[in-house]
């Protein structure tokens, strides 16, 4: 037993010396296994010093598993204890500060989602900057294929401007060839040429805001070019074939004419950017505003006439009446809208409406398009009531604007925006009269119907509108063969005209009839799928609440209880 003990001895110290924590381990297992040996918790317990604590790093409390430490590892520091230091460190840090390392994760992503969407923005906008100059090239260039504008004379090519396209280039041109800008706005604000004897405005009578801004652009243009010594137009003479004489033909921004139509076309072409924006955010993809686009190239020559007869007062209204409709778009997916949007809706509907004296029946329309939606439940009465007054404020600055103009005051637009206020303001008023589901929306149907023809007609009345064209003349023209100086004067060009047997022809061959039939189908069919769950659900609702109201008469002892 004694040479055994000491074989084993000598092994071990010819064996390479192994940590403190090894062989007091293996003596602890040698005394359990030897016989009458006393076990492992009877060994005499040595008071070994503890060291101190090391203070952690940045202060505050260590981990528990990082208290008890050696000092001799903490002597001897090799690259393992180094790292395991680090670890330690790290440990420590992100058990202290776990909710920044989180805060900070979470910004992160918050980032790369900024950037995907910035990129994917930036990828829109640079698309929508692409399709509108491709627009507007195709504009420039049917216009100049039909007129041969760039050939012409000054004077000829002021005659292209036909019927009352040169009548609005004329007080364009009186602007920009009085001595100043103001002189020329007074001039036109007291015409005394177009209705001799009479004294007119006719930027009041005529919706001249468009000329006169682009006359002011004009003139700071010209004046910029001049003061630093820029040519703003070539001219040359144009040899033309017997007995034409030879005349000289001007280009480039300097001439009025190549201005005034350039300005439109620019314009139109921004048109198209917003058509991509607009159907891109309608579909949510960038594929949708191709899309869009393409369908508008198709039917270019049923969508617009801007390139045959660009001073016309709809070639200035179209652009932003695509803007408000994507405004008012976003206004009605989004469900917190900010005070921007409605500002933005409101100042679309006056650019919209100041050029041209048919912009309200466009709106008076997508009023009634939108007050069923309200009725049925599709937008919110206080979404909806915000968009009603925004209308309302617009009308109200294109009075002033227009210098009082009473027929913003007695159009249908705004006979029907005061009608839909006191509807959205009385709806719980018309509940309380026991009027429910589809009674309730025929009485506020039927009163928003009636109440607007009536009021109308008695603004009308009031305010003696009776000077320009109306829609109602129109129709009755069309219908009962009214016929008065302004109806012929309308009814004679072929916009006004019944529609042409070949034009649905034309729609089916490009396929936009078909598309658009379909796609009605499937809004109508989910409006009635809609109506008739809203319309279930209040019967229930009406059935439970007339059952309750039975079993309270019934047992009225059991309700006081």
């Amino acid at each position: 037993m004694v040479g055994q003990t000491r074989n084993k001895l000598k092994e071990a110290a010819s064996e390479p010396s192994h940590s403190p924590r090894s062989t007091q381990s293996r003596r602890r297992r040698r005394r359990a296994t030897g016989a009458g040996e006393p076990e492992l918790d009877e060994e005499p317990k040595e008071e070994v010093k503890k060291p101190e604590r090391p203070l952690p790093a940045c202060g505050g409390n260590l981990p528990g598993g990082a208290w008890e430490y050696s000092p001799r590892r903490t002597r001897n520091l090799n690259a393992q204890n180094c790292l395991q230091m680090e670890v330690v460190a790290r440990t420590v840090l992100l058990g202290r500060f776990q909710f920044l390392s989180c805060f900070m994760e979470q910004l992160r992503n918050k980032m790369h989602v900024l950037r995907r969407c910035q990129f994917t923005g930036r990828m829109t906008l640079g698309i929508a900057a692409f399709v509108a100059i491709l627009h507007w090239i195709h504009l420039i260039t049917l216009f100049e294929n039909d007129r041969h504008f760039s050939h012409l004379s000054s004077l000829e090519r002021e005659m292209t401007f036909r019927t009352e396209m040169g009548l609005y280039y004329s007080y364009f041109k009186t602007i920009i060839e009085a001595p100043s800008f103001l002189e020329g706005l007074w001039m036109i604000m007291n015409d005394r040429l177009t209705e001799y004897p009479l004294v007119i405005n006719t930027v009041k009578r005529f919706h001249l805001y468009p000329e006169v801004i682009i006359a002011f652009w004009y003139r700071i243009f010209v004046g910029i070019m001049n003061l630093f010594g820029l040519e703003t137009k070539t001219c040359w003479n144009v040899t033309r074939v017997e007995p034409l004489n030879e005349v000289q033909s001007c280009e480039g921004l300097g001439d009025p004419a190549c201005f005034y139509v350039g300005v439109i076309f620019i314009l139109n072409g921004i048109m198209m950017g917003l058509f991509f924006i607009y159907g891109a955010y309608l579909s949510g993809t960038q594929l949708g505003g191709l899309i869009t686009v393409l369908c508008y190239f198709f039917n270019h020559g049923e969508a617009t006439r801007v390139m045959w007869t660009p001073p016309l007062r709809e070639s200035f209204s179209y652009p932003f009446l695509v803007l408000q409709m994507y405004i008012l778009t976003v206004i009605l997916r989004t469900s917190n809208n900010s005070k921007k949007h409605f500002i933005a809706l409101c100042l679309s509907n006056v650019a919209f409406m100041l050029p041209w004296q048919f912009a309200q029946f466009i709106l008076f329309t997508q009023i009634a398009s939108l007050f069923p939606m309200y009725v049925v439940g599709y937008i919110e009465p206080k979404k909806f009531q915000k968009i009603i007054y925004m209308n309302m404020v617009s009308v109200l600055l294109c009075f002033v604007l227009m210098f009082g103009n009473p027929m913003y005051l007695s159009s249908y637009y705004s006979s029907s925006l005061l009608m839909t206020l006191v509807i959205i303001l009385k709806r719980n008023k018309i509940q309380r009269l026991g009027a429910s589901g589809l009674h309730f929306w025929i009485i506020q149907g039927s009163a928003w119907f009636c109440g607007t023809i009536i009021l109308k007609f008695l603004t009308s009345k009031i305010l003696g509108v009776s000077d320009h064209i109306r829609l109602s003349d129109l129709i009755a023209a069309r219908i009962l063969r009214y016929t008065d100086f302004d109806t012929l004067l309308y009814t004679c060009a072929p916009e006004f005209d019944f529609m042409e047997k070949a034009t649905p022809l034309r729609y089916t061959e490009t396929l936009l009839l078909p598309i658009v039939m379909v796609i009605t189908y499937f809004i109508f069919k989910k409006a009635f799928r809609d109506i008739l769950c809203v319309l279930s659900a209040n019967t229930y609702l009406s059935c439970k609440s007339e059952e309750a109201g039975a079993k309270c008469l019934e047992n009225p002892v059991t309700l006081s209880k």
